[in-house]
């Protein structure tokens, strides 16, 4: 019966010391994968919207590049850019002022 005792408390010991190390040893690196997951998910997120933002402006300056093929958007760019006219020509200009200064 003392060997029975003996063989029962090293069984419960052995299987003591296995869940005391799966409580302190494995459960807070689970806890920690699941920190670094959740961060990197944001960053996806985050990364994902930067990477919308920037097609959208890709597409604006394809469209940019389009309209300068075009003889008539080349002129109106350089009149209103570089405030070129043609000969004999007039410019009006319209200041708007704000309707608070009114």
């Amino acid at each position: 019966m003392a060997e029975n005792k003996k063989k029962f408390s090293k069984g419960y010991l052995f299987l003591l010391l296995i869940f005391a190390y799966s409580m302190f040893g494995v459960i807070p690196q689970i806890l920690k994968s699941q920190t670094k997951i959740e961060k990197i998910r944001e960053e996806i997120k985050y990364l994902e919207t930067k990477n919308q933002k920037e097609r959208k402006e890709i597409e604006k300056y394809t469209k940019n590049i389009e309209e300068l093929d075009n003889d008539y958007e080349r002129e109106r760019i350089a009149r209103n850019r570089l405030q070129m006219i043609k000969p004999k020509e007039v410019i009006y200009r319209l200041n708007q002022r704000n309707q608070e200064e009114q």
